[in-house]
């Protein structure tokens, strides 16, 4: 078996070019290219597919590094076991969180807090929409808003929230304040990821499709752009209660209200077993609804 061979088709797969595992790994793609060509002539199969614009791997190429990572996983699982008996917590956590507001100023100045804390864990923390697959053993936890789909994962309420419309005195000063959501695509809307917003008052409920002047998936984007009277927009109540008691915000429609909707930390049952993952994950479960008060 040649593990330097298997890992360089590895990085391979994983990055989608010789040039940028290369910088990955610190090597050479010469280097790269000689352990992959290796591997293939040992099994006599072609593992790699090579044009001139990307690198892509053979269906057998496909299965081969899918059990291998598999395998690598859980070495790597096991030697992080060993490690969960040290007194002081060392070794890095991968978490792939939601950015935007709740990102920078809940998740980010919780993870400072633990890293003061204990110095010698190291955080790799990454901000993106896009739902990981934490099975992979990319990621030790992960940071989600709105309903999960993940049944394996363990899931931990780490605070509530509602989507709220708002908007500020200024706009509705020069605009007719909406009484009910269909009148809402007769305003200047901001909106982000979400196509329909849904509204219920008592037993009526009404959808609505908007039609923005500003689209974009940033929250912070949107509440700025509300702020300076660009329109009327739909966050989460954790981002704009502040400026609705300091006045800079008005509800609108707040009769018309959405369900509660949960943030939850994920992780896979496995990770949570390094002592480093759980104490974060007790750590973020206690410091962020305080930050938030």
């Amino acid at each position: 078996m040649n593990i330097k061979a298997i890992a360089a088709l590895s990085a391979v797969a994983k990055y989608g070019s010789y040039t940028a595992a290369a910088n990955a790994l610190e090597c050479s793609k010469a280097y790269l290219s000689e352990q992959v060509k290796l591997l293939e002539d040992s099994y006599d199969i072609q593992l790699v597919l090579r044009t001139t614009r990307k690198v892509s791997l053979t269906p057998a190429g496909k299965e081969f590094i899918g059990r291998c990572n598999a395998a690598f996983a859980q070495i790597q699982e096991a030697e992080d076991q060993l490690l969960t008996e040290q007194t002081q917590l060392s070794g890095l956590i991968r978490i792939a969180s939601i950015g935007g507001i709740m990102g920078e100023e809940l998740i980010a100045p919780a993870i400072y807090q633990f890293m003061t804390s204990h110095p010698k864990v190291e955080i790799e923390l990454n901000f993106s929409s896009q739902n990981v697959d934490l099975l992979s053993g990319d990621y030790d936890l992960a940071v989600r808003l709105g309903e999960l789909k993940d049944s394996t994962l363990i899931a931990r309420r780490l605070l509530s929230y509602r989507l709220l419309l708002v908007a500020s005195p200024d706009y509705l000063e020069t605009f007719t304040e909406p009484h009910r959501p269909q009148e809402l695509n007769s305003h200047r809307l901001i909106t982000g990821t979400i196509s329909q917003w849904e509204f219920i008052k008592g037993r009526q409920k009404e959808t609505l499709t908007p039609y923005p002047v500003l689209h974009c998936g940033n929250g912070k984007v949107m509440l700025n752009a509300a702020l300076n009277g660009h329109g009327i927009t739909r966050l989460p109540s954790i981002y704009v209660e502040p400026f609705i008691t300091s006045g800079q915000l008005i509800s609108v429609l707040p009769e018309w209200t959405e369900k509660t909707l949960q943030c939850h930390i994920l992780y896979p049952p496995g990770r949570y077993r390094l002592l480093r993952v759980q104490k974060l994950v007790e750590h973020m479960l206690e410091t962020i609804p305080q930050l938030i008060e």
